[in-house]
């Protein structure tokens, strides 16, 4: 059965694990979106990382050895000696995101606190995720908990209900 799986790369090695697992045939999805980025004399897009050192692919589990092997990859994501599979909507909800062109940031803690809350329409329409006042604006963060990380999503207030049904 395959299932997707991240594993950890050397620093900006991301990109060069990803041309070697797809010359070996290993289905694989790399996060990247285009940003603006300010240089000396110039403006410049270019392409970003959203997970730094973090490449994910989809495999069964008698192809580890073809990960392993890989030049740029330290380690697979393990819990308690096991790779650790990640569930693929939260591969899905990722490639909507870019897919999308939705703005967001991924950050290094998982929320705890704040409402639950469901997004009731647009691409992520059905989720849930915590609310958070940054700003004055609402952001949805959605955890991708194999990985101690969190999305947050820049999302319009009137896309959201509580989790108690209840319209913001």
């Amino acid at each position: 059965m395959f299932q997707w799986y991240a594993a950890y790369t050397n620093s900006r090695a991301e990109k060069s694990v990803y041309n070697q697992l797809q010359q070996k045939e290993i289905e694989t999805f790399l996060p990247i979106r285009k940003v603006w980025r300010q240089y000396k004399t110039r403006k410049k897009k270019v392409d970003e990382v959203l997970f730094k050192s973090y490449i994910f692919f989809r495999i069964s589990s008698r192809k580890f050895y073809e990960i392993t092997k890989t030049q740029g990859v330290v380690k697979i994501i393990s819990f308690e000696g096991k790779p650790a599979p990640i569930p693929e909507y939260q591969i899905d909800i990722i490639k909507r995101l870019i897919k999308n062109e939705i703005i967001f940031e991924v950050q290094d803690t998982i929320f705890s606190v704040g409402d639950n809350v469901e997004i009731i329409d647009g691409a992520l329409k059905g989720h849930n995720g915590t609310l958070v006042n940054i700003n004055g604006k609402y952001k949805v963060a959605m955890a991708l908990e194999i990985l101690n990380k969190s999305i947050m999503v820049v999302i319009d207030k009137r896309l959201l209900k509580f989790s108690k049904n209840q319209i913001i």
